[in-house]
């Protein structure tokens, strides 16, 4: 059975608070990104910032340059982070996309390290190819 950990992707980008907002909107279009997640200096996990988020910042940032120059200055305005474990099942991974606002979520065994990250892209990916993931999701959901 697939599971978390068989269709994540692992190679996590992040970004530090202490980033510049101007910076953060770079990469997200350098790199067209549609998310990332946010850490802290202490290594933790602040949320995740978006794209939406991100064009709200950059115009706080430019109204008022003094105050919202930095993501630290506004990690109250971040997504919360949605998790799962690395061995849930991938119904389990579903249902946790529908419920999350960004429609990602973070792997992780202890909510402190993140393992990998899976978005929409990641299961669609499963499911083309891998009968049997469809076929489970298609249990799971019709069991519900």
């Amino acid at each position: 059975m697939s599971n978390a950990k068989t269709i994540m992707s692992d190679q996590v980008v992040t970004v530090p608070a202490s980033m510049d907002i101007q910076e953060a909107v770079e990469i997200f279009i350098n790199r067209k990104f549609t998310s990332v997640p946010v850490m802290t200096g202490s290594g933790e996990l602040a949320g995740q910032l978006t794209e939406v988020i991100l064009i709200r910042l950059l115009v706080l940032s430019k109204g008022q340059p003094g105050k919202y120059k930095k993501l630290a200055h506004c990690l109250e305005l971040l997504e919360k982070p949605v998790f799962v474990d690395p061995t849930d099942s991938i119904p389990l991974v579903l249902k946790a996309i529908m419920q999350s606002q960004t429609k990602r979520v973070f792997v992780s065994k202890d909510r402190n390290k993140i393992n990998g990250i899976i978005s929409p892209k990641d299961l669609l990916i499963a499911l083309a190819q891998n009968d049997k993931t469809a076929s489970e999701i298609q249990t799971a959901l019709e069991t519900k």
